[in-house]
């Protein structure tokens, strides 16, 4: 469906303007009667009276109803902007469930018609499962994450509470974890469990969690990923460095707009995810970057408000 507009156009938005269309009507009723009267005025002195009635005829009439019509133009943009977040919001959601949602549900269907057509053993079925289930799993979780951020965009309501990050450690560790089961990949935290920041815990252990997600991802076996963090006067820097082959120029310029080319070696399966991390750090007042390590590799750096 079309984007809706109930947008005004702006030269009527102009005219709208209370005192410019009050003084407009005044000077052309004034003109009106003088045009009409000018030949009777010579002729009756007392007729010219009239002039300053004719002029206040449209601020005693029009003034009330030109506000009156100025603030439902007010109130048209604003639902036309409200119906605009509402389109934008749409086209993300579709966006993220077509890309990441719909692939790991389509390798399962497969394994499931590959057990019906060829008759595999329970041994193969056990085999592809595990290859499949971190894929419905991470599925599971950018579902919850999904939910979550689409809850923050229609309420609007974002959580400023302050929280210790050694808090949420253990669940985005565990993620990770689960993620490099088998790879032999060391994960590293040098971060100050007592550091207190402020925001919305939710949103920031997701994007933790779809950062570290990312980088075991991209590292290859036996590598190492680290995490830590560098603490100002204000504010934190967590920094999530990774083993993997480091990210184009191309990838850096629109890793987290959204899906992007699968080509892209680096993007395959987690533009959404990123952009989603983006979402939630804005969201917290944090900012969020990208850049390849020297060596090797690519390093995630978001900061993030202290309490």
């Amino acid at each position: 469906m079309a984007n809706q507009s109930l947008s005004t156009p702006n030269s009527k938005r102009t005219w709208l303007n209370p005192g410019k269309a009050t003084l407009f009507t005044s000077l052309l009723s004034t003109g009106v009667y003088i045009l009409i009267w000018i030949f009777p005025l010579q002729l009756d002195p007392n007729g010219w009276v009239g002039i300053p009635i004719s002029a206040c005829i449209p601020v005693v009439l029009g003034y009330p109803r030109i506000r009156y019509a100025n603030k439902l133009m007010r109130e048209v943009e604003e639902l036309n902007e409200r119906l605009s977040e509402q389109n934008v919001l749409r086209e993300k959601l579709l966006a993220i469930i077509g890309h990441d949602v719909r692939g790991p549900l389509a390798s399962l269907a497969g394994l499931v018609d590959l057990m019906d057509s060829e008759g595999m053993s329970p041994a193969e079925f056990k085999k592809w499962l595990d290859k499949v289930r971190p894929e419905l799993e991470f599925t599971r979780e950018t579902l919850d994450r999904l939910v979550y951020w689409a809850k923050l965009q229609m309420t609007g309501i974002v959580e400023d509470k302050e929280f210790r990050l050694g808090e949420i450690r253990s669940v985005v560790e565990s993620n990770a974890n689960q993620m490099a089961a088998g790879r032999n990949i060391d994960i590293t935290f040098d971060w100050d469990q007592n550091t207190f920041i402020s925001g919305d815990r939710m949103a920031i252990q997701i994007t933790l969690s779809n950062l570290l997600h990312n980088a075991v991802k991209h590292s290859p076996d036996n590598s190492s990923v680290s995490v830590r963090s560098e603490t100002g006067n204000k504010e934190i820097m967590i920094l999530i460095e990774d083993s993997g082959q480091g990210i184009t120029q191309s990838e850096l310029n629109q890793l987290f707009l959204g899906p992007i080319d699968k080509n892209d070696h680096y993007a395959t399966g987690l533009g959404v995810g990123l952009f989603l991390c983006k979402e939630f750090v804005q969201m917290n007042g944090g900012t969020i970057t990208a850049e390849n390590v020297l060596g090797g590799g690519a390093r995630f750096c978001i900061t993030l408000k202290l309490a």
